[in-house]
């Protein structure tokens, strides 16, 4: 179920945040509420704010933190849609811009972000961090030890003809024209002209200077000294001199991205290409994707991704290249494996100072690469089964909670009830005596003078009957022995000076002047009468 959530920050709504909400509950029994909120220095509160991804991956995480902040730790989290399309803009909001295309942030309410934790953030988002004012950067939580990849992939059931042949088609060596005829186990080429509609594909003179689709065709002559850049068949395809001079022996690549780096990869390791490129934008991926299922081509992804599963639950298999050389990447020379990364988790800059235990989780959540995989092939089927994409992420979260609580047990911290405070993030002691303790401490805070506190207390108790204590730190009420400055303890109970003044020496006083001047009196009268 959604819910618009339009978050206005004294200027202008600048994008419009949907909720997700009315999910239902994963952990089935248990019983924690979720009411806790964080407080913001200014004192309002505000639900935990959680970004919802525009990719498989992040939406599944995601899932997974909304669970654990609500059902296990007890905290209101709001899982924003329409706040994350690119990892990047994550970064922004939570660095309290308002205005995600502006980079000077010119618009910002740092104190109120209208994000807290980024989920799965790739190389594009870290790239944004220093980007923005060093005062309001977001703070990093996690590295995680799962990679984020963009290469080459092929079908098993194409790797399955090679291995019939003894032909490693996962290899790179294995598309050496000299050596072997790699395009028997694929569609021809020309395929791909049909594959899509034409207003699909990206014609060469459109790979422009200085954006993704650059093909840094300087770079390319100047690594393989290979000048032909050409495109044929209206602009639209390039091929590697491996197979230029007889097209039919051509293996088809379909690719979203980084043409740069596949012509250099081709022409460096002697592979006979031929590659198209189509927009990777709107319907034009959902166009591309459903071309790559149903032919047998070298194709473009990216992991962790859950759009190309095949039909027996597995994987796209990569293309290996040799080893990564990041020195040369960063001279443009892209002859070897493309450069994998791992996502980062950041948080409100001020995240730490206002909820440990919320930062607490996000810096010790983690997974691995098998993780990515699995969750991953089970949103695929989620999804094949008719799920949307909300329904498909909460069940696949659901499911990885409910059968791991022993990996994220230890991502969870313990908050202490009243009574009690941390002498970690992970364990609570009692309140040693002559200190208090409300819900959530850190530290025991010293009883007050005037005040004593038991072992255990979670708030100091009054001394009564008006007494007070020799100073602050006292435990029980026998240490409630002290009068105040101008008062006596008297009969157990304290009573200011005048208050004594007036109520007992004062008649004491007129009682014994009453007393004597009657005494007078008698003596004079006795006097008289003798």
């Amino acid at each position: 179920v959604l819910s618009c959530t339009c978050i206005s920050f004294g200027v202008a709504t600048i994008v419009e945040f949907i909720s997700i909400t009315g999910q239902g509950i994963c952990l089935v029994g248990n019983t924690t509420s979720s009411n806790r909120t964080l407080t913001y220095s200014d004192g309002t509160k505000t639900p935990l704010l959680l970004p919802f991804a525009g990719w498989a991956s992040a939406q599944v995480l995601g899932q997974i933190a909304h669970i654990l902040f609500t059902e296990v730790m007890g905290y209101d989290t709001l899982l924003l849609d329409n706040s994350a399309y690119n990892s990047g803009l994550p970064i922004v909001y939570a660095a309290g811009c308002l205005d995600p295309d502006d980079p000077t942030c010119e618009k910002r309410d740092f104190k109120h972000p209208r994000i807290h934790l980024t989920i799965e953030t790739w190389k594009y988002g870290v790239t944004v961090v220093p980007t923005l004012p060093s005062d309001i950067r977001p703070a990093v939580m996690s590295v995680q030890d799962y990679h984020t990849m963009e290469t080459i992939y092929l079908w098993h059931s194409v790797l399955d003809l090679g291995a019939a042949d003894r032909v490693s088609l996962d290899y790179y060596k294995s598309y050496d024209a000299g050596y072997f005829q790699p395009h028997l186990y694929f569609d021809k080429w020309d395929v791909m002209l049909t594959a899509v509609p034409s207003d699909a594909i990206v014609q060469c003179k459109d790979m422009l200077l200085g954006s993704v689709n650059d093909r840094l065709t300087s770079d390319y002559t100047r690594v393989t000294g290979d000048t032909d850049v050409s495109c044929h068949y209206n602009d639209s395809v390039w091929f590697s001199p491996a197979c230029r001079s007889n097209t039919d022996l051509c293996v088809p690549v379909f690719v979203q991205w980084w043409v740069k780096v596949l012509m250099q990869q081709a022409t460096s390791h002697n592979m006979p290409v031929a590659i198209m490129l189509v927009k990777n934008e709107g319907h034009y991926t959902d166009l591309y994707y459903d071309a790559v299922r149903k032919h047998r081509l070298l194709f473009g992804w990216y992991q962790p991704d859950d759009m190309l599963i095949d039909a027996q639950g597995r994987l796209p298999v990569m293309l290996t290249f040799p080893p990564t050389n990041e020195l040369e990447y960063s001279q443009n020379t892209f002859t070897t494996s493309q450069p994998t990364f791992q996502p980062r988790t950041y948080a409100w800059k001020d995240l730490a100072s206002v909820d440990k235990h919320v930062t607490f989780l996000a810096s010790r959540m983690n997974f691995y690469d098998e993780d990515m995989d699995s969750l991953m092939v089970s949103s695929r089927h989620n999804k094949d089964k008719g799920l949307s994409v909300y329904q498909a992420s909460r069940k696949v979260a659901c499911d990885w909670v409910t059968a791991n609580e022993d990996r994220w047990r230890d991502w969870v911290p313990v908050i202490c009830p009243t009574g009690s405070y941390t002498d970690s993030v992970k364990s609570c002691v009692p309140c040693r005596a002559g200190s208090y303790c409300p819900e959530e401490s850190d530290v025991p805070i010293s009883c007050p003078v005037g005040y004593y506190c038991p072992s255990g207390a979670s708030a100091p108790t009054a001394c009564s009957e008006g007494r007070t204590t020799n100073g602050a730190g006292s435990a029980s009420a026998g240490d409630c022995s002290v009068c105040p400055e101008g008062s006596i303890l008297v009969a157990g109970s304290c009573v200011a000076f005048w208050v004594l003044l007036v109520s007992v020496i004062l008649p004491l006083l007129l009682v014994v002047a009453v007393a004597a001047v009657a005494g007078f009196k008698v003596r004079r009268d006795e006097g008289v009468r003798v």
